[in-house]
C-alpha cells in the first residue's frame, strides 16, 4: 500500500476534503450572521421611530460665536531680512499677515536679486508654526513695498518673483491648516496689485499660476478686482456674470480680494459693473474666500457703504468673511453707532457692529435633531438633523464632520462617510437649511447607560480617539452646547439596552425587539 504524509494515499483526498469543509462551513456561517445583523439593524433604521430631542436650544445665540478663518482681523507686518528675523508677536485669531520681501530684490539694494534667505524661511515658518499651535489663522499677502508704506515698490525679476513664490509655497503646504487664503498681491504699492510698472496682465498671470501650482489646493487664492481675474482666465468682463466654476477647473480655486470696500460705487476701482460682477461673486465666493479692507464712505453713494442695513443686502451676495478690524477708524465708529433697523427682528436695536460682526463667514444652527433613544448593544444609533448657515459666507476650509459617542468612561468616534448625503460642511450653503442622516454602529459590549451624543466639525486627519480635534468649528446655537474638553457640540443623548433576544414583526409597529 502507498502511503502519503503517513496516510493510505486513496484517503488523502478525502482528508483534504474534510478540512476544507471544516474551515469553510464556520466562515460561511459566521458570514451569514454578521449580514443578518447588518441586515437587521438596517430593517431597524426603517421602522424605529425616531424621536426629537429637546436637550438643547434649536434658537440662535445673539453672541459672537469664534471660528477659525473669519470675522475682523488684525494686520501684522513683517519685513524680512537675510539674517536677523524675528517671529512677530500674536493675540488675534485671525490676522493679516503682511510680508514685504524687498531685502531680496537687486532693485532695492542696487545689486543682483537674491533667494530668500533659509534665516527669513525659518523665521516664516516659525510663525505659521505658532499660529498652528495656537490654532490662529492668517491671511497672507506678500509684496515688494518695505514695510508696507506705499511710497515704492522694489520688484526683482519674474523669474525670481517666481522662484520666491516657490520658496514660499514649500512653506505654506506645511502649515495649510492655518492659512485659509494667499492674496495674489506681490506688485504694487502695499502688493494691492496697482501702482508699479511691474503692473501688467502678463505679470499677473504667470504669478496667479504660480500660486495654483506650489499650494495645495486646499488654500485658495485672491486677485484685486474681477476684470483682473477675468482678464487670467482669457473671457471678456460682460461674460464673468455667466461663468460658474465648478471643482477640478484652476478657476474654481481663485476669488478676489476688495481693498477699497465701500470707499465708493466701484469700491475705488475694484468693479465696473457692480451688479454684473457681483452676480459673479455670488458663485464664486461660495468657495473662495471674499474680504478686504473698507474706505471712507462718502455722501454721494446713495446706498451703497459700510452700513449693517446696506450689508444685509450687499454681503449675503458676495459672501463676505472678513475685514480689517483696524481700517477704517471712522468707518468702523459709525457701524457701532448705527442701530440695526434690518429685517432680523432680534437684532432690532443692536449695534450695526454687532450685526455685521456675527454674521463673517459661516456661522451654523441646528434647528433640529431626532435620533433613536434606545440602541441595543451592537445595534445603530440613527441621527437626523437639520443645519442653518446664517451666516454671509460658506465655510471655504475643508473640515470633517463626525459624530462623537460619549458614555460613561467610553468615547466612539464615527466619521461621516462619503456616501453619507451633505457630510460636507463646505456645501452647507448661506441662508439655506442642509439636512443629514447618519448611522453609528455600537459595540456588541457597549456598556449599559446613557451616552452623549456630539457634532465634531475639525480639521482632516488629526480627528480621531488619539488626538482632540483642532481649528473645530462651535455652533451658534443658544445655550451650552459646546464643550472645550472634546472640541464638539452637543446633540442630544440617548440609553444602550440590553441585546434583544428575538425580532418580530407587527403590522403596526413594524418590527419589534423582545
Amino acid at each position: 500500500m502507498q502511503f502519503l504524509y503517513g496516510k493510505p494515499i486513496w484517503l488523502v483526498p478525502t482528508l483534504i476534503l474534510w478540512r476544507m469543509v471544516r474551515i469553510l462551513i464556520p466562515a460561511w456561517v459566521g458570514m451569514n450572521l454578521m449580514i443578518a445583523e447588518i441586515c437587521s439593524a438596517y430593517v431597524m433604521k426603517d421602522h424605529r421611530r425616531l424621536e426629537s430631542v429637546d436637550e438643547i436650544s434649536y434658537e440662535e445665540t445673539l453672541d459672537y460665536v469664534e471660528n477659525p478663518g473669519m470675522g475682523f482681523y488684525s494686520p501684522v507686518y513683517v519685513h524680512f531680512q537675510e539674517n536677523g528675523n524675528v517671529v512677530p508677536e500674536i493675540s488675534d485669531p485671525l490676522i493679516h499677515l503682511r510680508m514685504d520681501l524687498a531685502e531680496f530684490s537687486g532693485a532695492y539694494h542696487h545689486s543682483l536679486d537674491m533667494e530668500i534667505s533659509e534665516e527669513a524661511l525659518k523665521c516664516f515658518e516659525e510663525t505659521l508654526e505658532m499660529l498652528e499651535k495656537d490654532q490662529r489663522c492668517a491671511i497672507l499677502r506678500f509684496s515688494y513695498d518695505p514695510w508696507f508704506s506705499g511710497e515704492n515698490t522694489y520688484e526683482p525679476s519674474m523669474e525670481m518673483i517666481l522662484r520666491h513664490q516657490e520658496q514660499l509655497g514649500e512653506v505654506i503646504s506645511r502649515h495649510g491648516e492655518a492659512v485659509v487664503s494667499v492674496e495674489c498681491g506681490i506688485f504694487g504699492k502695499w502688493g494691492e496689485m496697482h501702482g508699479s510698472k511691474a503692473c501688467t496682465q502678463e505679470n499677473f498671470n504667470r504669478v496667479i499660476d504660480k500660486w495654483l501650482e506650489v499650494l495645495p489646493e486646499s488654500i485658495p487664492i485672491s486677485v484685486r478686482t474681477p476684470n483682473q481675474y477675468a482678464e487670467w482666465c482669457g473671457i471678456g468682463l460682460n461674460e464673468l456674470a455667466a461663468q460658474v466654476t465648478t471643482p477640478g477647473q484652476k478657476e474654481y480655486r481663485v476669488g478676489i480680494y476688495d481693498d477699497g470696500y465701500m470707499a465708493s460705487e466701484s469700491d475705488l476701482g475694484t468693479y465696473v459693473n457692480r451688479d454684473q460682477e457681483l452676480t459673479w461673486l455670488s458663485n464664486q465666493a461660495k468657495h473662495t474666500l471674499f474680504g478686504g479692507e473698507a474706505g471712507v464712505t462718502r455722501d454721494n453713494m446713495d446706498e451703497i457703504g459700510l452700513t449693517a442695513s446696506y450689508l444685509e443686502k450687499e454681503a449675503f451676495l458676495t459672501h463676505l468673511t472678513y475685514l480689517n478690524g483696524a481700517w477704517n477708524q471712522q468707518t468702523m465708529d459709525a457701524l457701532k453707532q448705527e442701530t440695526y433697523e434690518g429685517s432680523d427682528p432680534r437684532y432690532r436695536g443692536r449695534s450695526g457692529y454687532e450685526y455685521v460682526r456675527n454674521h463673517f463667514g459661516y456661522r451654523f444652527v441646528v434647528r433640529d435633531v431626532r435620533m433613536t433613544k434606545k440602541v441595543p448593544q451592537g445595534w445603530n444609533l440613527i441621527l437626523e438633523a437639520d443645519v442653518e448657515n446664517v451666516g454671509f459666507a460658506n465655510l471655504v476650509k475643508p473640515k470633517e464632520v463626525s459624530l462623537l459617542i460619549v458614555g460613561d468612561g467610553v468615547k466612539y468616534h464615527y466619521p461621516f462617510m462619503e456616501w453619507v448625503e451633505n457630510s460636507d460642511p463646505t456645501k452647507w450653503d448661506s441662508r439655506t437649511i442642509t439636512s443629514f442622516c447618519v448611522s453609528a454602529f455600537l459595540p456588541q459590549n457597549a456598556p449599559l447607560g446613557e451616552y452623549k451624543v456630539y457634532l465634531a466639525i475639525a480639521t482632516p486627519s488629526v480627528l480621531d480617539e488619539e488626538k482632540k480635534p483642532i481649528y473645530a468649528v462651535r455652533l451658534a446655537n443658544a445655550g451650552k452646547v459646546w464643550n472645550d474638553g472634546l472640541k464638539a457640540n452637543f446633540l442630544g443623548s440617548f440609553q444602550v439596552t440590553d441585546r434583544p433576544k428575538k425580532l418580530e414583526w407587527t403590522p403596526e409597529n413594524g418590527y419589534v425587539l423582545k
